[in-house]
């Protein structure tokens, strides 16, 4: 019984872990976890995944044009190629297969921040051009 209760422990430690990082320990697991968020509506929240340096604001303009390119509910797939971190940076090719059939695709620069890998956006380089 002693063993069983510290394995229980551990394994709840790394649920949490794994869980707590919010997918964003790797430049996939952001972007996955960006458009997750961007797929359920949630775009204001979504913006946690920018590297935040602002110099234009996120604004209803940059929230509107994610709306307009993944409304809720349109994002079925996603798959990545050509990925390259080195150091604190990161980039990566994006196709997102959409529910109009219509494939999206774009590649994006991450850096990472406090351990975690940001979408490079300044404000001013939207990293999602309308398509």
């Amino acid at each position: 019984m002693k063993t069983v209760i510290p394995s229980i422990y551990l394994l709840l430690f790394f649920v949490a872990l794994i869980t707590g990082c919010g997918g964003s320990s790797s430049p996939e697991g952001s972007v996955k976890a960006f458009l997750d968020e961007v797929n359920k509506g949630n775009t204001e929240s979504a913006k946690e995944y920018f590297s935040g340096e602002y110099k234009g604001g996120y604004d209803n303009h940059d929230k509107n044009k994610l709306e307009r390119i993944f409304p809720p509910g349109s994002i079925r797939a996603v798959t990545f190629a050509n990925v390259n971190a080195v150091g604190e940076t990161a980039t990566l090719n994006v196709t997102i297969e959409r529910s109009t059939g219509v494939p999206y695709s774009t590649t994006l620069k991450m850096v990472r921040k406090d351990g975690e890998w940001k979408i490079q956006y300044d404000g001013w380089h939207w990293p999602f051009p309308v398509k």
